[in-house]
């Protein structure tokens, strides 16, 4: 496991949405760079951030992908596999697709992983 401190899905979108004065000042208290440790996000808080900025808050793909690729970037970010999370992102702004099969076809892309899927469109990706 790694070693840091993994952030839920509601403190990453109250810093980012600002849109609670309390809770978002103390998410972006918490998040800021001088507490010095790793934060720690998985593949199943970004989904759930994705879901929820576009269903809910109803934010274009676009600027979900580069918020968030911006957001996980720097070094303090951790994650199981950062490189084909960043590149998942990447992918879901520039596509049609949902951000578990971006997330799928990184994995085949960046670290040689088969996918077995009966999806049409990953399977364009990963064969």
């Amino acid at each position: 496991m790694q070693e840091g401190t993994y952030i839920d899905t509601n403190v990453i979108l109250r810093f980012l949405l600002a849109d609670d004065e309390r809770l978002s000042e103390r998410a972006s208290r918490l998040l800021s760079d001088e507490h010095g440790r790793p934060w720690i996000t998985g593949i199943e808080i970004v989904a759930e951030l994705v879901y929820v900025l576009s269903r809910v808050y109803e934010v274009p793909r676009s600027e979900i992908a580069d918020t968030l690729h911006d957001l996980f970037r720097p070094e303090q970010w951790k994650s199981e596999d950062k490189a084909c999370l960043l590149e998942a992102l990447a992918l879901y702004g520039r596509s049609a697709l949902d951000i578990i099969d971006c997330w799928l076809i990184a994995l085949h892309r960046i670290n040689g992983v088969q996918v077995l899927t009966f999806d049409k469109q990953v399977k364009r990706f990963t064969t």
